[in-house]
């Protein structure tokens, strides 16, 4: 599946929201400030989907509207990519914050 959309601009998608990305209490509004102004970096396709027939999932890391909070945010496309389905939010773990670094589109700071 390609993504029809740029990773730097998440504003042109439709996010929907699963019932499993609350499961660690963080806001909507603080996941898609790491998504998008508060990104750091971006993995397509970082893993293999553990659902067979479901498309490969995609990572975001980054800051929560207080500037602190590391966040990961996992989505995956659909309807063809014209919405993102985000399925987990969490604070980041270490191991996928080395992930991003290693594998990630870094997003440059804005000054």
């Amino acid at each position: 599946m390609v993504w029809r959309f740029s990773v730097y601009d998440i504003s042109m998608v439709r996010l929907e929201w699963a019932p499993s990305a609350d499961n660690h209490d963080i806001a909507h509004e603080d996941a898609t400030h790491a998504m998008s102004e508060g990104r750091r970096w971006f993995v397509a396709k970082f893993e293999t989907s553990r659902i067979a027939g479901y498309p490969d999932p995609s990572l975001f890391v980054g800051y929560a509207r207080d500037g602190v909070t590391l966040l990961e945010v996992m989505v995956v496309p659909k309807d063809a990519v014209d919405a993102l389905v985000v399925y987990h939010v969490m604070q980041a773990r270490p191991r996928i914050v080395d992930l991003a670094r290693r594998r990630g589109r870094r997003k440059e700071q804005r000054p």
